[in-house]
């Protein structure tokens, strides 16, 4: 996952490290595969690296290689055939069986240069007969590959195979959730904290909150108007309900909203 500055001078650059230390282990047939999350998603300043590490884990999970978005064409100073590297324009399997592993580049503007190794976290535990919880599918099958590679990204997430293994799930974790409350006076919101706290009571006795619990956030989270006074509780579904109030906030005013401008000017001098 190279750090993709998509300069004239900062690719070759780049490509050619990468090229060098790793063309004496590659072949022409199995090529370094090389990508960048920038494509995707621009400039992001000081978080540059870190969605680079999201983007590997998630290639380590699924064992597919993603193209690199909007890719045209190779930049001319970039001998990728000598180098032993390509640069994916359309998704590929996982070219290897075993542990998968892959490096992140990340180049800071003030010259302070960060790089890191992961390996799939399946492979990891097993190697050193660890159990632990991970998301790695071991054989993934995707019959329509190449049909995938003009869909959604999230396409991907709809995989038939197999997450490793049972002994490692995480059924057993309990769900929490935010609930969020909102009116236009702390009087009302008392009043409606009131109501929900009865309406939890009723619901309790037939045990039907449990499995509504995530409803319940998702309405009062995303299906309810926002005013200037708020109260908040975290709760799962194995939380005393009768001690309701006891995982309320108390009712706080939000300041107004403020008016904020943002300039990005993707010059490093600027940063």
């Amino acid at each position: 996952e190279g750090h993709g500055t998509g300069t004239a001078v900062g690719d070759p650059t780049e490509a050619y490290a990468l090229g060098n230390c790793f063309r004496g282990f590659r072949s022409i047939k199995d090529p370094l595969y090389i990508g960048a999350v920038k494509s995707n998603v621009g400039h992001l300043e000081g978080a540059s690296g870190l969605a680079g590490v999201i983007k590997a884990v998630m290639v380590l999970e699924r064992g597919i290689i993603p193209p690199n978005t909007n890719f045209e064409r190779l930049n001319p100073k970039i001998d990728a055939e000598f180098l032993k590297i390509k640069f994916p324009s359309c998704a590929i399997p996982w070219p290897s069986q075993g542990t998968r592993r892959a490096s992140v580049n990340s180049f800071g503007f003030g010259g302070s240069n960060s790089h890191v190794v992961l390996d799939d976290a399946y492979n990891y535990l097993r190697e050193r007969n660890i159990e632990g919880q991970h998301c790695t599918i071991k054989d993934p099958h995707y019959p329509q590959l190449q049909q995938m590679v003009t869909t959604e990204v999230e396409t991907l997430d709809d995989s038939k195979g197999d997450v490793l293994d049972s002994k490692t799930t995480n059924s057993g974790v309990r769900s929490t959730r935010v609930l969020t409350w909102s009116a236009s006076s702390e009087e009302t919101l008392n009043q409606m904290l009131s109501l929900f706290e009865e309406h939890l009571a009723n619901s309790s006795s037939h045990g039907s909150v449990h499995e509504n619990l995530e409803a319940i956030a998702y309405t009062l989270n995303h299906r309810r108007s926002r005013f200037k006074w708020r109260a908040w509780a975290v709760m799962d579904a194995a939380s005393q309900l009768k001690r309701f109030k006891d995982y309320v906030s108390k009712p706080i005013k939000v300041i107004p909203q403020p008016r904020l401008g943002f300039v990005f000017t993707g010059q490093g001098a600027q940063w």
